[in-house]
């Protein structure tokens, strides 16, 4: 029996995360386990701002976490909707996967930031259950469509934007694009993949 997989997806606002989501749910054994539905149902009415995010968001990592491992160790593999873009977050996952001998799949959407604020705009322009932040209350938290390059500390960093990375296969995206890198790293099975 396969050993099942823990896929987690990173990239700024609107590269296709959720687009890949919904490609990675058709797999046999896979079910999805998103953020933003769980925190619509569990918190809509109370989310209002950035730090009810942060908040809200900590508190279902902690419900949901143990239900992800067991998922994995009884072989379920799971897209974990959660975006992995903080060192904190990757982390977690980490120790999801890890406490579950299970593998695991990172997915980097490294899409361009014209085609970002495009794919925003039109996401805006549709009806949604949440309200989005104003433009003022982005600017004064930080909030912005750019990409960090500050090399995080955990050894399940991102790699950094560059054209060849020998450590991560450059697959073309589940769309036909070029922007989704993948790194699959086994380490019990594949030891010279090296550091990503």
């Amino acid at each position: 029996m396969p050993r099942a997989t823990l896929y987690m997806l990173c990239g700024k606002i609107a590269p296709g995360k959720s687009t890949l989501t919904a490609e990675l749910s058709h797999m046999p054994s896979t079910r999805v386990l998103s953020e933003d539905w769980w925190m619509s149902r569990l918190f809509g009415a109370e989310l209002n701002d950035v730090s009810d995010y942060i908040r809200y968001s900590r508190r279902l990592r902690d419900a949901i976490g143990p239900v992800v491992s067991d998922l994995l160790r009884i072989g379920v593999s799971v897209v974990l909707g959660f975006p992995a873009n903080t060192p904190a977050i990757r982390s977690w996952m980490r120790a999801l996967f890890e406490a579950a001998s299970a593998d695991h799949r990172l997915y980097f959407l490294d899409v361009p930031d014209e085609l970002c604020k495009a794919r925003l705009r039109a996401t805006l322009a549709e009806p949604t259950i949440f309200q989005p932040p104003t433009r003022s209350s982005t600017k004064s938290r930080g909030i912005s469509c750019r990409r960090r390059t500050k090399k995080a500390s955990t050894s399940f960093d991102l790699p950094q934007r560059r054209s060849t990375n020998r450590a991560c296969a450059t697959e073309k995206g589940y769309d036909g694009g070029p922007y989704v890198r993948s790194c699959r790293r086994r380490h019990a099975r594949e030891p010279g993949l090296g550091q990503c």
